[in-house]
């Protein structure tokens, strides 16, 4: 999905005829499912490119390309550029956090990036215990998720 938005932002030819949906018709070639079926469709098939998640790319040490983000930079995924990425959505957060970070400002920012949510219940009287606030972001996995190839929210993210 990062990958069509990416491309139909850019690209009107795109957009007109594949689309930016979860289920698109492409024109040409074949589909895989999840990273595992991208993966193994890209590999083996000569000049193709493919989108999938970061870590799974980091964990399995699968090479990628460096992309040209808003600003005119290319920029290798990491992260800490997708960090950057949420960093650049922050100033739309005043109403809503659901915001895309996908082509953001910033020297840094990967442009293909995307937040994760979490919905949970306002009222978590069921529960035995109750989580904390931005437990993943600010525990220990969190602060260990850059090692796994994913990005922890920054303070300016987890405050709002």
């Amino acid at each position: 999905m990062r990958m069509k938005k990416t491309m139909t932002s850019k690209l009107l030819p795109f957009k007109e005829k594949v689309g930016a949906a979860k289920q698109v018709e492409w024109p040409g070639g074949q589909g895989g499912k999840g990273n595992e079926g991208v993966t193994q469709v890209v590999q083996q098939t000569r000049g193709a490119i493919g989108y999938i998640e970061l870590a799974y790319a980091v964990q399995n040490k699968i090479p990628f390309a460096l992309m040209k983000n808003k600003d005119g930079k290319f920029i290798k995924p990491s992260p800490e550029s997708v960090a950057a990425a949420g960093d650049g959505a922050v100033g739309q957060m005043d109403t809503s956090l659901a915001v895309n970070i996908w082509n953001q400002s910033g020297e840094k920012a990967y442009p293909i990036s995307a937040f994760t949510y979490i919905i949970v219940y306002k009222d978590l009287g069921y529960l035995k215990t109750k989580p904390r606030r931005s437990h993943w972001s600010s525990s220990s996995p969190g602060r260990r998720a850059p090692a796994a190839g994913s990005s922890s929210h920054r303070r300016s993210i987890t405050r709002r």
